[in-house]
């Protein structure tokens, strides 16, 4: 029986992987409680020479091993990928996407997920040749990368006498955002007169197109006729290097410690992305062009999460 324990496909994030890690069974206490009902049975049976009692204890005895062999099938082969993972701010949860494929033609039941060191756990069950996602949350404490290394699928279908399980290494990581904190007002814009060539915008505007009104837009970009045809209120962008640029610096964040820096700039960013103001970034080893949108946002937003930190 040891023989047929084979390995369990390990993936890792983004991909499958065939690993050569073994799958592991055990009785539980139930398991164990019900191999010594069968042992006094079978006691009584051989005391008592009761032919009925011999037919019942070794049915039972066959019921518990065809139970084994059900329950180390039921994770064996499974494939299984780490999807991407959103990145978070300190306190949030950071969703990690696992799918379970199941190539077989049964479907795979009572599955248990368990990770981070054993202590959470999610429950999933996979169709018959088809997919199953959990979504694993894991929470955020501190800036930087949030991986997670290590989960355990385990079974104890059909009858919980034995449980199954086996180590899966994803290498599935998360990158969490410094936390959004500061009392120091956003810079003033301008033009980037004096400051690094790589971060000066030309001094220029051409019009590139509109959007919804947000709170704390200046009136001088919305576009009134718009909102006089009942059409709400709409705000011009404009790309180049306007009077509304901000410059974020390290220097202007303050004296404080690394962490506190972050903070403040990550605060600015969200400041200055949620007025629509075009806003590039100056740290000590990176510096990134004056720019707008959701995707410059997240740019500058990882360049403060792995500030100082190992790429996962």
């Amino acid at each position: 029986m040891l023989d047929a324990l084979k390995a369990l496909r390990l993936p890792r994030a983004g991909e499958d992987r065939t690993s050569g890690e073994a799958v592991y069974i055990l009785p539980t206490r139930y398991g164990w409680s019900y191999a010594g009902v069968l042992l006094v049975m079978l006691v009584g049976s051989v005391n008592y020479n009761n032919s009925l009692g011999h037919l019942l204890t070794f049915l039972l005895g066959s019921l518990a091993l065809v139970s084994m062999l059900h329950t180390q099938r039921n994770i064996l082969n499974l494939r299984l990928r780490a999807g991407h993972v959103s990145p978070a701010f300190p306190g949030q949860q950071a969703l990690f996407r696992l799918c379970l494929h199941n190539d077989a033609p049964v479907p795979r039941r009572g599955l248990e997920i368990t990770y981070r060191d054993g202590h959470r756990s999610v429950r999933a069950s996979v169709p018959a040749a088809g997919v199953g996602c959990v979504e694993l949350p894991v929470t955020a404490r501190t800036r930087g990368w949030l991986r997670l290394t290590e989960v355990t699928v385990s079974t104890r279908y059909p009858l919980g006498l034995f449980r199954a399980w086996s180590p899966v290494h994803l290498g599935a990581a998360c990158l969490v955002y410094p936390s959004p904190a500061g009392a120091r007002p956003l810079p003033a814009g301008g033009n980037f007169r004096g400051r690094d060539d790589r971060l000066r915008g030309e001094a220029r505007e051409d019009f590139t197109g509109f959007r919804d009104y947000r709170p704390g837009d200046p009136p001088r970009q919305v576009y009134w006729k718009a909102a006089a045809r009942d059409q709400g209120l709409m705000v011009k962008l404009f790309a180049g290097g306007g009077a509304g640029q901000v410059l974020l610096t390290w220097e202007d964040a303050g004296p404080g410690h690394l962490e506190a820096r972050l903070s403040q700039l990550c605060a600015w960013v969200l400041e200055a992305h949620r007025r629509g103001q075009e806003f590039g970034m100056a740290l000590p080893d990176s510096q990134i062009p004056a720019g707008q949108g959701e995707t410059h946002l997240h740019r500058c937003l990882y360049a403060l999460g792995v500030y100082g930190e190992k790429d996962a």
